[in-house]
């Protein structure tokens, strides 16, 4: 199915029923009183949930007594620490194989393995790699990989590895970083003769990592740590000659502001880098040592972003929740400006994508832009374009 519009209206940034605005000033007096809102998440209902949920109490202190110790010297710089001491960081290293990836391609019995859902659960990311498509069907625990999109995902195959609830698949065309959401890890691939192998895991990636991205112009991998305000820069060791090639942790950057605050992923623009609402404000920055240059506030009905994007001369923005966690306010806006948003200076385009459910994570394909969806059957993923303020060619694709 597809629709194509042709016009935008614009909207004044208040987009609710007004008693619903009363309810949301409510909820945000509540919230500056008790210091906060707590973000709520029912894990019977996955198809009507979003993942904004908080890691229980006893996982976080179990996750911070069995960490490595990184108490050791960091720099501060503008509110930002880091870590580089590549002794400390080596601890979280583990190489799961000998090395010898024809063998494990020869020893792996249980490939391929087939995907044994016929619709998807909370997908959250699509992407292609060479000539394979992946997308991340996130509550049910597995990334799905195929070389095409019109089969049905029933004929997808699925990544091998226990992972728990992951987020993104980042790859730099040879090795594939997979953040392990709620086994707070990073999970590393190589691929030989179509076979999938694990080579390494990265442990105590601080709480939930959750969204990850591979940047060429410095061969960086960047993994967003959403609880922690942590980000955990990986590299490939330069050795062709390797039999693999390994991944190393070259350093952990923190801004310092963002710990405790749920964040849901960052973005990448040259030499910046924007890290989308979770404390009411969007942080921009420099992306070579994450000094903070601005910061646009955001009214809470659109508190809870999910993912910013700078699709031709408009960011858009993607948003899971209000400031206190309803998803009813789960929408799709656009801005030339930051810093209007607070003012109301946006358009509302959830319709065009027929609205109702939560929008997520937002990624580019051979030139042309999939986004993915949940809370709506039948509507998983989405494909379109867009140029200048045009978008067209809107289609479902799951």
């Amino acid at each position: 199915m597809q629709r194509t519009k042709y016009t935008m209206r614009s909207h004044s940034g208040i987009r609710k029923l007004p008693f619903r605005i009363i309810i949301l000033s409510l909820c945000v007096l509540s919230a500056v009183a008790l210091t906060g809102c707590t973000l709520s998440h029912d894990r019977g209902s996955a198809a009507q949930s979003d993942d904004t949920r908080l890691p229980d109490t006893d996982d976080t202190a179990a996750d911070a007594t069995d960490k490595p110790d990184t108490a050791d010297p960091v720099t501060a710089n503008h509110a930002v620490t880091s870590i580089t001491d590549a002794s400390l960081l080596a601890q979280r290293e583990k190489t799961m194989f000998d090395g010898d990836l024809a063998l494990a391609a020869a020893n792996d019995r249980d490939f391929p393995i087939a995907n044994t859902f016929g619709e998807l659960s909370v997908p959250t990311y699509f992407t292609k790699v060479n000539d394979t498509y992946f997308l991340v069907d996130c509550y049910h625990n597995q990334i799905l990989y195929h070389d095409n999109t019109e089969d049905p995902v029933w004929q997808w195959n699925v990544l091998p590895g226990e992972l728990a609830m992951p987020h993104t698949i980042a790859s730099d065309g040879t090795v594939y970083l997979v953040d392990d959401t709620e086994n707070h890890r990073v999970v590393v691939y190589e691929r030989y003769e179509g076979h999938f192998i694990i080579t390494q895991t990265f442990e105590h990636i601080g709480i939930r990592p959750h969204y990850s991205q591979y940047n060429e112009a410095d061969q960086t991998f960047y993994v967003w740590s959403s609880m922690t305000g942590e980000m955990y820069l990986f590299k490939r060791a330069d050795e062709d000659d390797a039999a693999y090639h390994p991944v190393y942790l070259a350093e952990i950057r923190k801004i310092n502001k963002l710990d405790g605050v749920y964040v849901r992923s960052f973005t990448i623009m040259e030499d910046e880098i924007y890290i989308v609402s979770g404390n009411s404000t969007i942080i921009r920055a420099k992306l070579a040592d994450f000094t903070i240059i601005e910061e646009y506030p955001v009214p809470a009905e659109m508190a809870g972003m999910i993912q910013i994007s700078r699709l031709g001369s408009m960011f858009y923005i993607t948003i899971s929740t209000d400031a206190c966690g309803n998803q009813d306010y789960a929408t799709i806006i656009r801005t030339e400006d930051l810093r209007d948003l607070v003012s109301g200076g946006y358009e509302d385009i959830y319709e065009w994508f027929i609205g109702g459910g939560t929008p997520y994570y937002i990624s580019e394909v051979d030139g042309s832009y999939y986004m993915t969806e949940h809370r709506i059957p039948g509507h998983s993923l989405w494909r379109f374009e867009a140029e200048g303020e045009s978008i067209r060619n809107i289609t479902e694709i799951y």
